[in-house]
């Protein structure tokens, strides 16, 4: 018995102490049901310990629902056990101990797995919270970006703002500048009706200002008695000025009627009153402004002549040494700064057509051996329309532009030494704006009709008229037969002006021209094609369309592939110097919708000469008549050297003796005594050569060289470009 209980206390000294387990506590629980109260309380001093190598020494006591009492009689178990348990109990207690263990160790890890309530409850608040967050920021960011935007309008706006003020600025510099201009015509316009007035100081008024007084009288009694002048000197106009404020005699102003005479008057009084103490005074009358400008430059004169200089006042001017003296710098414009906010050239869109829209200070970009000559459209409020001429160098002295009233046509002289006839031909370069224009009027044609009269009637001149007449005529005749029957009762067969120009189309079968015309156009003629077949039938101008050059037989359509309504007009005379005509191919760089017409003059006269001028105004002319050389002439004439005189004399009397005089015979004399009395003035008073070596004269400042203007030039162009 001993030796089994000393085994079993060797072997619970051997065995690892293990802590108590809920079912340790229920097998504790039924041993001291079963065996009363234990016999052994050490195990309470030990409780809860550790020793090395037990398998709960890391873990914590487990929570059990014994009560307290009953925990003292757990450690008895293992020696009531140890008697009747076999020895494989221990293992059990270790398996039911590791067991225990993976319990605890889940209990613990499902405590954690109840937070997981609690951190989704935190998880979604802080979701809301981001939430709220995004929301906010995203409303930040779009405030951030209606306020960026704003700030670009307000900075569009700004520039914008400043740059119409530099242009009211601008503007108003402008402005200010004409009202100085204004302002100084006035004035001088007031000098200019004061300058034959004088002002006469002291003379003695009338008590009572309303009383009549006869101050012309008084003033020609000052003149004679005070200056001496006894001649009664003529006035528009002589009045009292307003009452002065110290009440002394008022002013008298007389305005001459010859300005000799108030340079007679001024000359007296300063001779007369200059030194004498008097009260009278004699001065110019000027205006207010004048006045105060006067005040301002006597010093300044005075100063000068101090210093040894020529200086002189002349109205509101000083005048320094023959130059003008300005005390305050005139305005000047300032500068216009470039445009801003336009795009470049390149980004912008190309017309839609070209037009000429010319004004005065426009240049064209043409070539070198060119010129041209513009008509502007008046009646516009923007640059709009126009008539343009283009034409050489070389035909400068052979063309003779005339500046007509009309706006629809411009009217070119040609030489008849270019061409070969007989006078001189009239160009016209027509352009009439359509009937649906605001442009249009209904007396367009008969204004072309009545210049044409008006040139023509001068000098019988062959007529050119070309252009867009916006007209429709189909194939309807430009010509009219006239009724033999009726030449014959009005009996015009004895006057040869009107036969000529009432069968002045029969000039077209005599140049192989066809009378009958053809067109490749449907159109039916609209009003104002019957106004131009009248102005050609009443001024014996035939249509050339059809009838010349490549467009014979033809009549190609000129305006947008549909009609006719370009055309050419010639006088029957100037058919056979046609060489070439053609409607060309249209072109969208030479008009917007119409053909180019193009038109070939013969021009049998070479053009040539010395120095790069026309021949014609390098050729000699004779001196008509020097006075001074009234005796050297006559002295030239009675010496005779050539026997001229004499010559002429026997024919004249050869002339006499016989009883019939031929015309010829005469003419040949007055032609001798012609080219007699022109030998002897030629050799008194010799030739010129017009033009030779005399540079064209300009109305250009000194300072304004060709530099300057090149770069007007350029700024024009780039002007015309904005």
């Amino acid at each position: 018995m001993d030796a089994n209980v000393n085994k079993v206390q060797s072997v619970n000294r051997n065995t690892p102490y293990t802590p108590y387990t809920p079912v340790a506590d229920q097998l504790s629980t039924s041993h001291n049901i079963l065996y009363g109260n234990p016999s052994n309380l050490n195990h309470l001093n030990t409780y809860g310990q550790t020793s090395i190598g037990t398998p709960y020494q890391s873990y914590p006591m487990a929570p059990s629902t014994t009560p307290a009492d009953f925990l003292i009689a757990n450690q008895p178990l293992q020696t009531h056990l140890s008697f009747s348990s076999p020895q494989s109990q221990p293992s059990e207690f270790s398996m039911y101990s590791k067991f225990e263990n993976f319990m605890i160790d889940c209990s613990q890890k499902l405590q954690k797995l109840d937070i997981l309530d609690e951190i989704v409850v935190k998880m979604n608040a802080m979701e809301q919270r981001f939430e709220h967050l995004d929301r906010n920021v995203t409303d930040m960011r779009q405030q951030i970006n209606k306020h960026d935007t704003y700030m670009q309008e307000s900075s569009i706006r700004s520039s914008v703002i400043e740059q119409n003020v530099d242009f009211i600025k601008r503007e108003n510099d402008k402005l200010q500048n004409e009202n100085y201009e204004l302002r100084d015509r006035i004035v001088d316009i007031q000098t200019r009706s004061m300058r034959d007035n004088l002002i006469f100081r002291g003379i003695p008024d009338v008590s009572d200002t309303k009383q009549p007084e006869n101050t012309e009288e008084k003033l020609q009694s000052f003149l004679t008695n005070e200056l001496g002048i006894e001649n009664n000197i003529p006035f528009h106009v002589v009045h009292r000025l307003k009452p002065r404020r110290d009440r002394g005699p008022r002013g008298i102003v007389a305005k001459f009627e010859k300005r000799k005479d108030r340079e007679m008057v001024m000359a007296a009084a300063r001779e007369k009153l200059k030194d004498r103490d008097t009260q009278f005074r004699v001065h110019e009358q000027f205006s207010a402004e004048v006045i105060q400008r006067r005040r301002e430059l006597v010093p300044i004169m005075k100063d000068a002549r101090q210093k040894g200089h020529v200086a002189h006042l002349r109205d509101d001017k000083l005048y320094i040494n023959n130059k003008r003296f300005f005390p305050h710098p005139p305005p000047q414009m300032p500068p216009r700064p470039p445009f801003q906010n336009q795009r470049p050239m390149e980004q912008r869109p190309p017309p839609p057509f070209p037009e000429t829209k010319l004004s005065d200070i426009d240049i064209l970009n043409i070539p070198d051996d060119y010129m041209y000559y513009s008509k502007i459209r008046k009646k516009c409020k923007r640059k709009s329309g126009g008539i343009v001429v283009m034409y050489r160098n070389k035909l400068k002295g052979y063309l003779n532009f005339i500046n007509t009233d009309c706006e629809f046509v411009q009217w070119v002289k040609i030489s008849k030494l270019i061409i070969n006839q007989k006078t001189d031909s009239l160009l016209g370069c027509v352009y009439i704006p359509p009937s649906n224009s605001k442009y249009s009027t209904s007396e367009s044609f008969d204004e072309v009709e009545n210049e044409t009269l008006n040139i023509k009637n001068i000098e019988s001149l062959n007529c050119i008229i070309f252009g867009d007449f916006n007209a429709k005529t189909g194939s309807l005749p430009d010509y009219i037969i006239p009724d033999e029957n009726l030449v014959d009762i009005f009996e015009f067969n004895s006057d040869e002006d009107i036969l000529s120009y009432m069968f002045d189309y029969e000039n077209l079968p005599r140049n192989s021209v066809p009378l009958h015309r053809v067109t490749s156009c449907n159109c039916a003629p609209n009003n104002y094609g019957h106004k131009l077949l009248n102005v050609c039938k009443r001024n014996n101008m035939y249509i050339a369309n059809s009838r010349v050059g490549n467009d014979r037989g033809i009549g190609k359509k000129t305006c947008n592939d549909t009609s006719v309504i370009d055309y050419l007009l010639l006088s029957s005379n100037l058919f056979p110097v046609v060489k070439e005509f053609d409607i060309m191919e249209f072109d969208p760089l030479v008009s917007d919708v119409h053909c180019q017409l193009h038109l070939v003059i013969q021009a049998p006269v070479i053009l040539y000469n010395c120095n790069d001028e026309l021949s014609q105004f390098c050729s000699e002319k004779y001196v008509k008549w020097r006075k001074e050389k009234c005796s050297e002439f006559l002295d030239n004439v009675k010496s005779d050297h050539d026997c001229q005189l004499e010559q002429i004399l026997l024919e004249l009397d050869n002339l006499e003796v016989q009883q019939g005089i031929h015309q010829n015979e005469m003419n040949k004399v007055v032609e001798r005594i012609s080219n007699f009395f022109q030998s002897v003035a030629t050799k008194t008073f010799g030739k010129y050569k017009p033009f030779k070596n005399r540079k064209p004269k300009s109305d250009n400042k000194p300072w304004f060289n060709k530099q300057c203007f090149d770069s007007r030039k350029k700024f024009h162009k780039a002007r015309k470009r904005i």
